[in-house]
């Protein structure tokens, strides 16, 4: 039998489409992980583990118009206030003119404090991101002290790029804060 590089890229790409539905994120819908990196009103922006992106998903839209009482689903608006960015969540979403929520659940490390290693994907102002060895997303940020994030530490992540090697020392409050940090070779 011939193969020829376009029927590899066709199988290639049917094994990738086939690898995402395994993950519960297909076409139609499906169930992902990842970290909320943003909140704007109802809208959430997750980073799931496997992307470089984060995707926008949004409440399921219930009740008719906006003139007849509709409205995001006012249980699953709820449940995203409560959830502090730069944590963990499980979404289960659908695809209903975008991506909309029907599940949010924060996912809350096993203990109140720990040592990830990783890559960094990002140093932002206020917090860093690793890509831990087992391949999901971390985000965290300094502790709060006297009104403010930690401002050494704040310095410290500064000093951070993306692709380098990291070990980041936390603890658990509403979030994962980052209390050490160091590079790795």
């Amino acid at each position: 039998m011939k193969t020829n590089a376009w029927t590899l890229g066709v199988l290639l790409l049917g094994v990738v489409a086939w690898g995402a539905r395994a993950e519960g994120d297909g076409a139609e819908g499906g169930t992902v992980s990842g970290v909320l990196v943003k909140k704007d009103g109802a809208t959430i922006f997750v980073k799931t583990d496997g992307t470089e992106e984060a995707v926008k998903y949004r409440p399921r839209w219930t009740g008719g118009n906006p003139d007849q009482g509709g409205g995001f689903d006012k249980a699953i608006e709820e449940q995203i206030k409560k959830i502090p960015v730069t944590n963990r969540v499980r979404v289960t979403w659908v695809l209903e003119e975008g991506r909309r929520v029907t599940a949010i659940e924060c996912v809350k490390p096993e203990g109140e404090k720990g040592v990830d290693e990783g890559t960094v994907t990002e140093a932002g102002e206020n917090f860093i991101e690793i890509r831990t060895a087992a391949g999901t997303f971390e985000r965290y940020l300094p502790r709060w002290q006297e009104g403010g994030l930690d401002k050494e530490m704040l310095a410290k992540i500064k000093t951070f790029k993306a692709g380098q090697k990291v070990r980041v020392e936390w603890v658990y409050d509403e979030r994962k804060r980052v209390v050490g940090i160091s590079g790795q070779e």
